[in-house]
């Protein structure tokens, strides 16, 4: 893979994800909160844009059906890691504590009842991306409740 780092406006990533995403996130009665500054990334473009999407499209596969389903997206400076953030919640089914180790392995897919439909490769994918860029990850999950992702840039 063939990467082309440079300063990208992680602001104008997200207007094109959401764009992207608009009928889906309509479809499926999906309500997305912002709180993005348009922090100094220094990425690839597309594979940035490649992740992004993958966390979306989780959040709104993985929904909570019984409740008014949300995504909040946040972008800011994670000052104890001298790293910039940009985060990924959502209210969904979240994940169990003991799946957590697993959730970026090659064909991993839990146990929930949508795991029928899934392939197991999106996070095992965007963990690959992070790796070769250089990107933390964070996850959080309250399993019932919801999901959160936190993916950590460096500063350059």
């Amino acid at each position: 893979v063939d990467y082309s780092l440079k300063k990208v406006s992680i602001e104008e990533c997200f207007e094109d994800v959401l764009l992207e995403l608009q009928s889906l996130l309509e479809e499926q009665h999906v309500s997305v909160y912002t709180e993005i500054k348009d922090v100094p990334i220094v990425s690839d473009e597309r594979a940035l844009h490649f992740i992004l999407i993958q966390l979306l499209v989780n959040a709104i596969k993985y929904r909570n059906v019984d409740s008014e389903s949300l995504i909040w997206l946040e972008t800011g400076i994670e000052h104890a890691k001298d790293s910039y953030y940009v985060k990924v919640a959502d209210n969904g089914v979240g994940v169990l504590q003991s799946d957590l180790p697993f959730i970026f392995d090659k064909g991993f897919t839990g146990d929930t009842s949508k795991q029928k439909q899934s392939t197991g490769m999106g996070l095992f994918l965007v963990k690959k991306l992070c790796d070769d860029l250089q990107v933390e990850i964070e996850v959080e999950s309250k399993y019932k409740r919801g999901f959160t992702i936190q993916l950590l840039f460096p500063k350059v």
